[in-house]
């Protein structure tokens, strides 16, 4: 095979070091990974006295890969034919010719390869048929860790064709996925990872990257017991992705926003508290931004909440209804009341309060979102309002007897201990005992009783004589009235 010798500076004759050309690769990917940044060799030969002999020996046709090209002192050195008087490390494959005052030349073929690699990322995956970094952005090792809520692809340039390669590993530096050459990988998981490349130039600066594909979320809760919204912010299930901001916007017509400072409770939206709640109505929007999703991606939530009305409950009466007796109200839900009597002003009512006293009331409850529930009832304590004709309470007559409802009021009546029917207003006529109840809607009552005698009986005697006489005739009718009748004492209840 063909040989690399080393000979020691001093003594041309000592053997420093020999390679075969497999091991020669391998010393200088070692020195690579030592960032040797460069190496030049030549095989150096004594100076004739006389011109027309080379001064170097290079490697024949093979491509020398160097980092720059340097002047050497005392030769003139050109590249592609024009003379450097700097170094030179445009990254292209060059031919480099070095002249001495004899005329003598040398010309090697040589491929510069001035940087790293760089590395570029992409959100997202890239199609297999892609070519070049469109969409690619380079990654700087300064700005690192770079965060990602979606996958990434890692590929490097190597613009100068320095063959590069990189390499993906964990949070701990263990191995993952080695690229080929010139190649990309897509990262599907979430996790914290380093990337680190090398062509023959050296390594390029590691990059960290970080990829959390479980974004924050938003419960909304809607508590129909107690009348509340509660919003519960939930972090990311990478425990690495932690919440930077949260914002509560606010809208009445669900057109215009304004941003929420403090929840109904006084709590303060910030980004260490995750749980929020609100008793009033209107549509929310929750706005969540961590290091892995910011702009477009930031993750938003938005519910429409309507607060149901406050409720209470009342005692000793229903709503609507009327009672003659005392009433309470009471209430949970997070609302003050007010109440008002016919003929009072409004006034604040304490929960439980007893209410006495007849009139008509009216409670308003109303709640945070002034919300206004009312409630509204009679008391009444006096027994139902009534009027009789044709007999006092208690009395008799033989004449009919009518009693007129001025309240709403049912009747249970009596005749001689008998139950019939009997709506007020009615004529009653026919003799007997009457005892006549009437309750009205609070329970108020009033008794009526009374008889009714029979009419006064008559006894017509009609007496006919007739006398005949010469021409005439006479009628004689003598009517004779006795009186007949008996009376009772009656008795009222009221």
């Amino acid at each position: 095979g063909i040989y690399y010798i080393y000979k020691s500076a001093s003594d041309r004759n000592t053997l420093s070091a020999y390679f075969s050309e497999a091991r020669l690769v391998e010393v200088i990917t070692a020195y690579a990974e030592e960032k040797i940044r460069k190496y030049r060799y030549f095989e150096k030969i004594p100076e004739r006295e006389y011109g027309g002999e080379e001064v170097f020996v290079g490697i024949g046709a093979k491509e020398l890969i160097l980092s720059r090209v340097f002047p050497i002192e005392g030769l003139i050195t050109k590249v592609d034919g024009v003379e450097i008087e700097e170094e030179y490390s445009n990254s292209e494959s060059h031919t480099v010719t070095y002249e001495d005052i004899y005329g003598n030349s040398y010309s090697q073929k040589i491929r510069i390869i001035s940087a790293s690699p760089k590395i570029f990322l992409k959100m997202g995956e890239v199609p297999v048929n892609q070519e070049g970094l469109s969409g690619f952005v380079e990654g700087f090792s300064s700005l690192s860790p770079y965060c990602f809520g979606t996958p990434v692809t890692i590929a490097i340039s190597e613009e100068n064709g320095g063959e590069g390669y990189f390499f993906l590993r964990d949070e701990e530096g263990n191995l993952l996925e080695e690229s080929e050459k010139d190649g990309r990988i897509t990262i599907g998981a979430s996790g914290i990872y380093r990337i680190s490349a090398l062509n023959r130039f050296g390594n390029a600066e590691d990059i960290e990257v970080r990829v959390s594909l479980s974004s924050p979320g938003v419960e909304f809760v809607k508590d129909q017991e107690g009348k509340k919204l509660h919003i519960t912010v939930r972090a990311s299930e990478d425990s690495f992705a932690d919440i930077k901001e949260i914002e509560i916007f606010k809208s009445l017509d669900g057109v215009s926003y304004i941003p929420v400072l403090f929840d109904d409770y006084g709590n303060k939206v910030e980004s260490t508290r995750t749980a929020y709640a609100f008793r009033s109505s209107g549509t929310y929007r929750v706005s969540i931004l961590d290091s892995f999703r910011n702009g477009k991606d930031i993750v938003n939530k938005e519910i429409s909440y309507v607060k149901p009305y406050p409720e209470g409950v009342l005692s000793g009466v229903s709503e609507g209804q009327i009672t003659n007796g005392s009433v309470t109200f009471s209430w949970t839900d997070e609302a003050e009341a007010n109440i008002q009597r016919s003929g009072f002003v409004k006034e604040r009512y304490e929960k439980g309060r007893e209410i006495e006293g007849d009139g008509e009331y009216t409670i308003f409850l109303s709640d945070f979102d002034n919300n206004i529930t009312e409630y509204s009832f009679q008391i009444k304590t006096t027994p139902p309002a009534l009027s009789i004709t044709g007999v006092e309470n208690g009395g008799i007559t033989n004449s009919p007897v009518v009693i007129s409802a001025l309240d709403q009021v049912s009747c249970m009546a009596l005749r001689n201990g008998e139950a019939f029917s009997y709506t007020p207003g009615e004529s009653l006529d026919i003799p007997g005992m009457y005892e006549l109840h009437f309750v009205d809607l609070a329970g108020n009552e009033s008794t009526y009783t009374f008889e009714i005698s029979e009419k006064e009986k008559s006894n017509i005697y009609i007496y006919f004589i007739i006398a005949f006489g010469v021409g005439a005739v006479f009628i004689a009718i003598i009517i004779i009235r006795r009186r007949t009748g008996f009376r009772r004492t009656g008795r009222s209840k009221r």
